[in-house]
């Protein structure tokens, strides 16, 4: 079986559907990947906000449910599977978390 990693990802703006990831969670047990914070496309609000949840991810403890203290603004991405080659993982995941606001 192929591992399998979600998004955990804070909507700024629900009704444009703009998102920021917070990490990547793996299925392999709850390894996370913690994206740094990306100030320049943050308002000082946002990016509070955004170190504060990051704190709480320590809070997690499976692959398919937040802890409720990330309130409703954090959501999953649904699974989405790995490459399986290992040496395009790390730039795969690298474009995943490190492109900065989305929208949907």
């Amino acid at each position: 079986m192929s591992m399998l990693v979600r998004i955990v990802q804070l909507e700024l703006d629900p009704i444009m559907v703009v998102w920021v990831p917070l990490a990547a969670l793996a299925s392999n047990g709850v390894e996370l990947v913690v994206v740094p914070a990306p100030e320049p496309t943050l308002e000082p609000q946002a990016l509070g906000l955004f170190r504060l949840l990051q704190e709480r991810l320590v809070e997690l403890v499976d692959f398919d449910t937040l802890p409720v203290c990330m309130g409703p603004q954090v959501l999953l991405s649904a699974p989405l599977p790995v490459p399986c080659l290992l040496g395009e993982a790390g730039a795969w995941l690298a474009r995943l978390l490190l492109t900065g606001p989305s929208r949907g």
